[in-house]
């Protein structure tokens, strides 16, 4: 366990529950002045309001894209997570950015490393990547991202800003593709299409994590089967609720600014979020 989260819980262990906020918000605070990395992540800020106005396309490794012909996205604005290198059309959709979220444990580091510069092997020149600043280290220790736009996002349990800000500590991901909403509402996206965003990886308790590719190209042996589910169930229930509340968070915060958040995997668990299938989608190119 890293140092951000034995200090996380032993404020939560000590504080009164109705202080935890306010104590956290005063801890993220504190770490934030003595940040010695701020000039990194002040140079997010030629990413705002970029796209004022424009549809984005957040795609990440979901059951529900499996065999799902993404064509209809070349040329749009896409962004990418994790695994979704693997998908067989990564070069006609071209993803602007693809996200990583932090090593963090069960994975074995030294894969975690390996998967960093396949990916980096794989993803179309142009992708820039963005990564949590505490990767930073890695990536220049081990000459990673050598020629592509990297941002870095300060990654906190909780934000210091009423809206997003890239440039100051945003709340800390409990899933990839949460980790991109910020960067999006910052961007200035007026609608966010998520694609294979299902999030229903409890119905494969136990077992191997479905995605729309074989658990046998992940590079990392243990992602979604094995030690992914030592913590038991009620860590991973705990997990699943923080996933959901994290996505109303940001719901709130782009309906906030008269935008909106749209998922498009009937087989997910977001059903809190309008609905939009992917034949609209397919539809919508057609007309333009």
């Amino acid at each position: 366990m890293d140092m951000q989260k034995k200090i996380y819980y032993l404020l939560k262990a000590w504080t009164p529950p109705r202080l935890l906020p306010l104590v956290l918000k005063g801890a993220v605070l504190l770490r934030y002045l003595l940040l010695r990395d701020k000039a990194v992540l002040k140079k997010n800020s030629r990413l705002k309001e970029a796209a004022v106005g424009r549809d984005a396309y957040l795609l990440a490794t979901g059951p529900s894209l499996k065999g799902i012909d993404l064509g209809f996205l070349e040329g749009k604005d896409c962004f990418s997570v994790s695994n979704f290198m693997l998908h067989p059309q990564l070069n006609e959709v071209c993803p602007k950015l693809h996200f990583f979220a932090p090593y963090h444990e069960p994975l074995i580091f030294e894969e975690y490393v390996s998967w960093l510069r396949q990916a980096d092997a794989m993803l179309p020149a142009s992708t820039g990547i963005v990564l949590g600043l505490q990767t930073k280290g890695t990536v220049e220790k081990y000459g990673l991202f050598r020629g592509r736009e990297v941002h870095y996002l300060c990654l906190e349990k909780v934000s210091l800003t009423s809206v997003p800000d890239i440039t100051c500590p945003v709340v800390a991901p409990q899933t990839s593709p949460i980790m991109v909403l910020p960067v999006l509402h910052y961007m200035g996206y007026k609608r966010v299409f998520l694609l294979g965003c299902d999030h229903n990886i409890l119905k494969n308790y136990g077992g191997v994590v479905e995605n729309f590719y074989s658990a046998d190209q992940d590079a990392r042996k243990n992602a979604t089967s094995g030690d992914n589910w030592r913590d038991g169930i009620v860590k991973h229930l705990e997990n699943a609720l923080n996933v959901f509340a994290q996505y109303m968070y940001y719901k709130k915060v782009f309906s906030g600014s008269g935008r909106e958040l749209k998922h498009t995997s009937k087989e997910g668990w977001l059903d809190f979020l309008e609905y939009t299938s992917l034949d609209e989608l397919r539809l919508a190119k057609v007309k333009e």
